[in-house]
């Protein structure tokens, strides 16, 4: 919702604000459901760990958790957590939500690293295999239906519509936004690190579908 936009329930008139939609289900942290469920490929400390084999597992359970493992390596996002990640029991779907971090960080890069290795050190399941293959044709979905140079066409486009470098933050004249409780000031060299990652992820994204194209053809001669 744009700046100086009035709209029923915005708190602040003169500042941007996003409209949320609900989720069915509930989140996964604190339910008791779904205990093993895991696919944050997370930060440890100042290490980001990227996809693992425990994650793979965890999306053999369900094609949406392996379209929102795709999405994140996609968008280099590392914020689904299980208190981000939702379990609809009538339609046993998964939903993930907040996607603030994204393009952050390259996890296709380190994906493609890291499932090179695996399947040198230990042969995939068939049920790994058949969570590869829905993560690979979202990878390819995402790929084909998002350039680099669209997405960051959107951005500018955000950013001009919003007057995103104008709005003031809640902590002193800073223009920024908040992570974590955290202030990060909005500089065009953050903008142009986030274009940068967002080519990075989608050529990152390429080589990776390649490489699971030849281990899940290898794997189900």
């Amino acid at each position: 919702i744009l700046a100086e936009t009035f709209f029923s329930g915005k708190c602040y008139e003169k500042r941007i604000a996003t409209l949320h939609t609900f989720v069915p289900g509930k989140s996964l942290r604190g339910t008791g459901n779904y205990p093993e469920v895991d696919i944050k490929q997370f930060s440890q400390g100042s290490k980001i760990l990227g996809i693992t084999r425990n994650i793979i597992n965890n999306m053999s359970l369900s094609s949406n958790l392996a379209q929102i493992v795709a999405l994140d390596t996609f968008t280099g996002s590392t914020n689904h957590s299980r208190g981000n990640i939702f379990f609809d029991k009538e339609s046993n779907d998964f939903y993930g939500i907040d996607l603030k971090r994204a393009f952050l960080k390259n996890l296709g890069n380190l994906a493609y690293a890291n499932v090179k290795k695996m399947d040198a050190e230990k042969k995939f399941t068939s049920r790994q295999i058949a969570a590869l293959r829905i993560y690979r044709d979202t990878l390819k979905g995402l790929i084909a239906k998002n350039p680099p140079g669209d997405i960051c066409r959107h951005l500018d486009v955000l950013i001009k519509a919003t007057q995103l470098k104008k709005q003031l933050s809640f902590f002193g004249d800073k223009y920024g936004y908040l992570l974590q409780n955290k202030f990060v000031p909005l500089t065009s060299n953050s903008i142009k690190k986030c274009k940068v990652m967002v080519f990075q992820n989608y050529d990152s994204a390429k080589k990776l579908v390649t490489l699971l194209d030849e281990i899940i053809k290898k794997h189900t001669k």
